[in-house]
């Protein structure tokens, strides 16, 4: 402890910087769903296949620089372990090849506890914490992003040091290369003199005292998806982007799979679920395990009877229950491997499609 600080000031601090956590999770989080819930809404409107990572390695940046620019030399990261994990993940656009493309990099920062202090009293906090390592990532991105037009990297900040007039909005703006705050930047801007080209790429930040809301974020991180998309369309040509008829019936058939993976799982482990409610949520699961029923009958031709897939309900509870993990992740990429098997396939029925297509959630 250190002098002249109590007991109770030490306690005092902790639960400030305890409520002060949750609320910078939970904007995280409304960060984090607003992507989640853009991506499968891109994709069917635009017919294209959009990929999500929570974080990028700092190795894998260095060796993509070692390729796109021979004979520059970069020096490894001290730790493989060393990444960059932006609260909104990285989306990316993939091509038919397997190619991935940065469509969106969104971030959040709160700052700013002075206000609370001052009506107790207290004396400020020091400012300026969560901009200095926005400014380390951004550089780390910018680089990631030199051989395209576009820096399409979002970043919210709320909260006291962020209101207007504060010098933290400065550091903010010099972050964003002096362009305005509170408007999208994701395609570069240029200026040309004497055959020398200036690239400003900025990004876009969106910083104000109040809190943003869910629909705030999700509206301005689906326009830069968008422009992204064009700028990429334009770019490589939209033929190795947009998929054909059936690549969309398989593709729209997975997030139909996907949402019924997280109903189905949200049921099961938003209570605490008994051995004598087993029973219950098995059959609550039901529709789902029929719908791989009907794939593997159409795909495969192969046929699974209905007491085996019961019996796989029953032990598929069981395991959440007494496991209480959080296994999406795992469901997730499942079905991914599940989407590239249909990928594969020669055909897919389309009885089978339109009843996956009209599956009722319960």
């Amino acid at each position: 402890m250190s002098e002249g600080m109590t007991q109770s000031d030490n306690l005092r601090k902790t639960l400030e910087g305890n409520v002060k956590n949750e609320i910078s999770k939970e904007e995280d989080k409304q960060c984090k769903d607003a992507v989640l819930e853009i991506i499968p809404e891109i994709e069917r409107e635009y017919g294209v296949v959009l990929s999500w990572e929570k974080t990028l390695y700092m190795k894998d940046i260095v060796k993509v620089l070692e390729e796109r620019y021979p004979g520059v030399s970069f020096a490894s990261p001290s730790s493989e372990k060393s990444y960059m994990s932006p609260d909104g993940g990285l989306t990316y656009l993939v091509d038919k090849c397997g190619r991935r493309y940065p469509i969106l990099i969104a971030e959040v920062k709160r700052q700013g506890t002075n206000d609370k202090r001052n009506k107790e009293g207290k004396e400020n906090q020091s400012l300026g914490n969560a901009i200095e390592r926005l400014g380390k990532n951004v550089i780390g991105l910018r680089t990631y992003l030199m051989n395209e037009d576009i820096f399409p990297f979002v970043c919210f900040g709320d909260g006291c040091d962020f209101k207007e007039g504060s010098t933290i909005l400065d550091r903010v703006l010099t972050i964003a290369m002096f362009g305005e705050l509170n408007e999208i930047h994701t395609e570069n801007e240029t200026y040309t003199k004497d055959d020398k080209k200036y690239v400003f790429n900025r990004g876009s930040y969106f910083f104000r005292e109040k809190a943003w809301t869910f629909a705030e974020i999700k509206e301005r991180l689906k326009e830069t998806v968008v422009l992204s998309l064009k700028y990429y369309k334009n770019k490589y040509g939209e033929d190795i982007f947009v998929l054909d008829e059936k690549e969309r019936k398989i593709r729209d058939s997975y997030w139909h799979l996907l949402e019924l993976y997280r109903l189905n799982y949200n049921n099961v482990m938003k209570k605490s679920v008994k051995q004598s409610t087993i029973d219950e949520h098995a059959e609550r699961l039901e529709s789902f395990f029929e719908t791989h029923v009907l794939f593997s009958e159409s795909i495969d031709k192969t046929s699974v009877d209905d007491s085996d897939i019961i019996e796989i309900y029953v032990n598929t509870v069981k395991e959440l229950v007494d496991s209480n993990k959080d296994i999406e992740k795992d469901l997730i990429s499942s079905l991914n491997n599940f989407t590239n098997y249909l990928y594969n396939s020669d055909n897919i029925d389309e009885d089978t499609y339109k009843r996956i297509k009209n599956i009722k959630k319960q």
